[in-house]
């Protein structure tokens, strides 16, 4: 089976686990997942399914996944990561389409105002900033599983909020000779090459439902940078302006809005699963 299937098929069996297996497994799951980042994806997967299904055998015998596998899941989900084969190439590629991903799905904002330059040079070190970010939120929020005390929880929040307040700062404050201007038809086929790029990628995921609330924003600067060169409409969207202003802080607090109330939808359609 391919590692998309494994990971379906590994969903679907955790429905018939009892609560009390559903969280022991379910925070293996989570640990092993995390921690196994440049381990082999695929074997990972496979080791985990083949630990489902003993949980399930063992359930139907009345015994519990403690008292299968012990008392001590983390020193046994160590154990796990250590027996899995590192895959430094797959790992590259992730990241790689990680950045890519940033790139594409945040290029759009940038894009809305034809007169100001894209910072290529600063739009690649927040790339690569992300990039090393989202691997080492990943390395926490994997770690703080099986923390008991909440003083190390909320530290490690505190700790990624800092960085990610890095991230925002050298967006805004790093600047680099490597401007290139998007204006007239060059800046609109950009826009609309980057646009539907970004769909066909977003239509490829296997769970839409969590990059719904990307849609509005995106959609929203993609129809406001083209306006905003289109010979047309370019009066209109002239941010300049005291009107272009207006239009611009309106539309995009609708698409805010619009955001919010997706996230909000995701949330409690997830609950009431639950």
């Amino acid at each position: 089976m391919k590692t998309k299937e494994i990971i379906q098929l590994n969903a679907n069996l955790q429905t018939q686990l009892t609560s009390v297996n559903e969280e022991y497994y379910g925070d293996l799951l989570v640990y092993v997942r995390t921690l196994a980042f440049l381990r082999d994806e695929q074997q990972t997967e496979e080791l985990l399914l083949s630990i489902l299904q003993d949980i399930l055998d063992a359930q139907k015998n009345g015994r519990t996944a403690e008292a299968y596998f012990g008392k001590k899941p983390k020193e046994f989900a160590d154990e796990i990561i250590q027996q899995l084969p590192f895959n430094v190439v797959d790992t590259a590629k992730l990241v790689a389409y990680g950045i890519g991903a940033y790139f594409l799905f945040s290029i759009l904002p940038t894009l809305i105002n034809p007169t100001r330059p894209f910072d290529v040079g600063t739009f690649s070190l927040t790339s690569i900033y992300v990039g090393a970010f989202s691997i080492f939120a990943l390395w926490v929020f994997g770690k703080s599983t099986y923390h008991v005390r909440r003083s190390f929880k909320l530290l490690a929040a505190v700790f990624i909020g800092f960085l990610f307040a890095g991230g925002i700062a050298v967006n805004i404050f790093v600047s680099t000779p490597l401007k290139i201007y998007f204006g007239g038809f060059l800046g609109s086929a950009t826009i609309l090459i980057v646009a539907l790029i970004s769909g066909y990628l977003l239509a490829k995921q296997d769970n839409k439902k969590i990059w719904l609330p990307l849609i509005p924003v995106l959609t929203t600067s993609a129809f406001l940078g083209i306006f905003s060169r289109l010979p047309i409409s370019s009066h209109y969207f002239d941010f300049s302006t005291q009107q272009g202003k207006t239009i611009l802080a309106v539309t995009l607090c609708i698409a805010l809005f619009l955001q919010f109330v997706l996230l909000f939808w995701l949330g409690y359609s997830s609950k009431q699963k639950k």
